[in-house]
């Protein structure tokens, strides 16, 4: 990827041009990158051609509830829409993070990342590594190949409304705080008044 300069975090640059990822701006700060959608299927179709897997975050940002919302992005329904016929399409639902201090929930913005990676660093240290309490997280990958590219041939709507559906099964997801040091007592802390993007 030759616009790794896009990227948030400069010191990430490397690792992401590795593994061709492409920076898709952010349409809240009012950036605009006509050639978004282009870069995207040219990174895919080479991937593709050469066996190799593709992610796409379909809604891009982090959530500001506890549940998924693609709203009108285009990016996953562009992709699926033209996808060969030999390429699966794997959903995957993650549940546990709505909460934790890579959430929203924490603080109602997106966290800094690399404070955040400090903190959460120091906090090992201050667990003794063993002691750092728990967190349930899980994944789960569902072969979606069929729904999703019968709902791609249809609108962007349609296709992202299937998208929601499928994240958002099991209902809202609870948020959960958990203490940061095995020492300290339970977590009583509420979701901030206001989210970025609830």
């Amino acid at each position: 990827m030759d616009d790794v300069k896009d990227f948030v975090w400069p010191v990430l640059s490397i690792e992401l041009e590795s593994m061709n990822s492409v920076p898709v701006p952010d349409v809240r700060s009012g950036k605009k990158n006509v050639d978004v959608m282009e870069k995207i299927h040219e990174a895919a179709n080479t991937a593709f051609k050469d066996g190799k897997n593709v992610i796409i975050y379909p809604s891009g940002h982090l959530a500001g509830q506890g549940k998924e919302k693609i709203f009108n992005k285009r990016s996953a329904h562009e992709v699926v829409r033209v996808l060969p016929d030999n390429v699966q399409v794997i959903g995957l639902r993650i549940r546990g993070l709505w909460g934790s201090s890579w959430s929203r929930a924490w603080n109602g913005r997106t966290p800094d990342f690399f404070p955040t990676f400090i903190r959460g660093t120091l906090i090992l240290f201050a667990n003794l590594f063993f002691f750092v309490p728990r967190r349930k997280v899980t994944f789960e990958f569902i072969d979606i190949t069929r729904e999703a590219k019968g709902k791609a041939q249809k609108d962007r709507t349609t296709f992202n409304n299937f998208l929601e559906d499928f994240y958002n099964e099991k209902g809202e997801e609870e948020v959960t705080y958990i203490k940061y040091y095995f020492f300290a007592p339970p977590l009583k802390r509420k979701l901030p008044d206001r989210i970025q993007g609830a």
